[in-house]
């Protein structure tokens, strides 16, 4: 089950899921997504039993935006915690006209992105 009809330009997808693998076919599934440019807000992977990915469209539809540089985006993809000049709260993390992942920005003023790191790095390289 793919997610809804609404198109937008840009696409928003989230993987969540007890496993932070991230499967040859959900990669595929997540490129033909953008290619319909179809925003998935955020993707619920559930590869089930016959290792087949459903998504469904979620929360984090009116998240604001936080942009970084492709150098801070490589550091949050490693796991560090970036200091930046935001409030604290969830954004839609920016990479140009990618968007990394959800990130949190935690009241120390760090921001921390739950970004399944091979999808960012497919997209951003």
């Amino acid at each position: 089950m793919s997610s809804g009809s609404s198109k937008v330009d840009t696409p928003v997808v989230e993987l969540r899921g007890k496993s932070r693998a991230v499967s040859r076919e959900v990669l595929l599934a997540l490129e033909e997504l953008e290619e319909l440019n179809v925003k998935v807000v955020s993707a619920g992977v559930d590869l089930g039993e016959e290792d087949r990915p459903t998504f469904y469209a979620a929360r984090f539809l009116d998240l604001p935006e936080l942009e970084v540089d492709r150098r801070t985006a490589v550091r949050l993809l490693q796991g560090e915690e970036i200091p930046v000049d935001a409030r604290p709260g969830h954004y839609r993390v920016i990479v140009g006209n990618v968007v990394l992942g959800v990130g949190k920005v935690g009241r120390d003023g760090k921001l921390r992105c739950r970004a399944p790191r091979k999808y960012a790095r497919l997209r951003l390289w």
